[in-house]
This record gives structure tokens, sequence and C-alpha cells, in this order.
């Protein structure tokens, strides 16, 4: 490359990391990945000097390897997507190195505070309906990056939880699901399904800019045993009208509270 295209592109990275660095959940860029993009950054700068292109040829590559390698362990990227197939869904002693989708790819559009207050109000009052479509979702004894809700349904639940709809369904999902013993190594897990049962789950910290464990809505929602990584207690939003309240056991426990 030329020094110009090398100093192009080196403010292409720099202005995609600006950009990034402004932007909240899944669009936000991890740490790791933003040092690896950082340090070709500025070996890019420092191609634009008078340096032997063996060295340099050198450093790039290392440069371009870790990179790789961060991007690989990104917790933030898709990994796996669970569509409407029906029956069961079983996923036991797995390493998932990204983000596992239930009911379609990932969107962009999120839930927040207001929007989970009316569902809650709606599912309890009967103005929101959830219908299965599949029996149930089993998650045991997995490490996965995140856990998210596919962006159509989100959508959907964002629209019924708005002031001007007055009632809806939601369809295809699981009647039953049951997370037992997995970690997840990022907070801000989103789970809908008909009955939940979260039990002995550990979870890591939010993403940056965001401030909770996981987002459950459903019917029923049980608990016992979950815990946080995180020095800090940081919620489970429960959005499911009949639920247990998880006690706080230590320092680190999570702690259940209504939407």
């Amino acid at each position: 490359m030329s020094q110009t295209q090398r100093r192009d592109l080196r403010n292409a990275i720099k202005q995609k990391i600006d950009e990034r660095q402004l932007a909240v959940g899944p669009q936000n860029l991890d740490p790791d990945d933003e040092a690896a993009f950082r340090t070709l950054q500025n070996l890019l700068f420092v191609a634009t000097q008078t340096l032997p292109t063996s060295l340099l040829a050198a450093s790039l590559e290392r440069a371009l390897l870790d990179l790789r390698q961060a991007l690989l362990n990104d917790e933030t990227a898709l990994a796996m997507v669970l569509g409407f197939g029906g029956g069961d869904a079983i996923l036991v002693d797995n390493r998932i190195a990204g983000v596992l989708a239930v009911y379609g790819k990932l969107g962009q559009i999120v839930l927040n505070v207001d929007n989970l207050q009316l569902l809650r109000a709606k599912i309890g009052n009967g103005n929101v309906l959830l219908e299965a479509s599949q029996e149930s979702l089993l998650l045991a004894r997995n490490r996965i990056g995140q856990l998210r809700a596919g962006g159509d349904l989100v959508i959907r639940l964002r629209d019924l939880s708005s002031d001007t709809a007055t009632a809806g369904l939601v369809v295809g999902l699981f009647r039953t699901a049951r997370l037992t013993d997995n970690v997840f190594a990022l907070g801000e897990n989103v789970l809908v399904c008909l009955e939940a049962t979260l039990s002995g789950n550990r979870f890591g910290p939010p993403p940056l800019g965001q401030n909770r464990h996981a987002i459950i809505v459903g019917n029923a929602a049980f608990y016992s045993g979950n815990h946080g990584l995180s020095d800090d207690s940081r919620p489970v939003r429960n959005v499911a009208p009949r639920s247990n309240a998880q006690t706080r056991a230590d320092l680190n426990s999570v702690f259940i509270q209504d939407a």
C-alpha cells in the first residue's frame, strides 16, 4: 500500500472507533477489540514514516493476528441462532463464544424501562397474550457470551408496550425455558417464553452503558441461586407477573425486581 492508502485506512479505522465509543448495546466496541484496533491504527501511522520494510511488515503482521484473535473471542458477536423450529431445543455443556440469539437474528432495537413496565402491566391484565408454538428450551452447564431475543420479536414486544397499543398476541414462543448452571460472560441477557426457571446461573457485568444482568419476559418466572460476577449487584429485570423473589445471599447475588 502507498503512504496515502495507509493514511486513509488509518483515518477510517479511527473514525469507526470514535463512532463505536459513543454507541451503546451491541454496537459498542469491546475494550480488547478497541485496543487491538488502536495498535493497528498506530502502526499504520508509523507506516507513513521512514522505517525498514521488514520491521514494519513483521509488526503489522503481528498486529493483524492479534486483532483477528480479539475479534474471534468477542463475546458481543453473533455466534448462534435458534429460529422458529417447533419442538424442544437442548443445549448442554457447550462453550458458545458470542451471542446466542433465540427466535431469529439480532436487531438493533432494545426495550427500555418504560417499555418493560408497560409490558408487564399488559401481560398481567391480559392485554398482551404470549402463545407457545414450541415446547421447551433447556440451557444447562454452558458458557455463553450473551443470550438475546431475535430482532423481530423485540420489535413486536416494543410495539405492544407502547401507549397507543391496546392489545396484541406474541406467537412462536417456547412454552418453558430452563436455564441451569450456566455462565453468561455478559449481562443484558434477554429471555422470552411462557414460563422461565433460572437456577444456579452466573452473570457477567452488563456491556458499557447498560445496567441489567437480564430481562425475563413471560407469564411466570422462578429463580434460585443465581449470582452476578461483577462487584456490585445488578438487577434481573422481571417482566413476568407471577414469580418468586430470589433472596440476596451475598454481596454478589443477583436481586430480582419487578419491571
